[in-house]
């Protein structure tokens, strides 16, 4: 298990997520935030490759889960 950050494209966090992968981790931060409705969750097709959430018809707007070392 690793520890990831949930945050925007700015690089605002959210919180942290213990989970095996990046979309392991988006999936416990949507399950823990049941106001969070009517969301996507993708894997982007270019370089980095990472997986994104965000709410349906509003992609520009996605939170990303980010591997963290300071713990």
């Amino acid at each position: 298990m690793e520890v990831f950050e949930i945050g925007n494209r700015y690089a605002e966090v959210y919180c942290y997520v213990t989970a095996e992968n990046e979309r392991q981790a988006l999936c416990k931060y949507l399950m823990e935030h049941e106001e969070l409705d009517d969301m996507m969750l993708w894997k982007s097709v270019s370089y980095p490759f990472n997986w994104k959430l965000a709410k349906y018809d509003n992609e520009e707007e996605y939170l990303v889960a980010r591997k963290t070392y300071n713990f």
